[in-house]
């Protein structure tokens, strides 16, 4: 009986590892005409994206992002970075990189 569990166990962890490989997927992004390899697949991954919409900074995510909230805070630099904890209940958007 002890064997039986070991095996299913095995064959379990087998099939949970195979379902998370990312099947198909090269293929997908080939059939879409973007070409495979290094840094090239972001790019044109990042122009496809931002031919369609615009995402970002000159169509720098992958994913659409919400507009903010209206009424919120922009938050461009460190102070007013650190100004939220004056307000906690506020709602916010980063409008830029902050060095800390």
């Amino acid at each position: 009986m002890r064997k039986l569990r070991t095996v299913i166990s095995v064959a379990l962890t087998i099939a949970l590892l195979a379902a998370m490989l990312p099947v198909g997927t090269v293929a997908a992004l080939e059939a879409n005409g973007l070409e495979i390899g290094g840094q090239g697949i972001i790019q044109q991954l990042g122009e496809t994206i931002a031919g369609t919409a615009s995402y970002g900074t000159g169509g720098k995510f992958l994913a659409p992002i919400d507009p903010p909230a209206e009424g919120s805070i922009p938050i461009s630099n460190r102070a007013e970075l650190e100004a939220i904890k004056d307000d906690l209940d506020g709602n916010y958007h980063l409008t830029a990189d902050i060095d800390l």
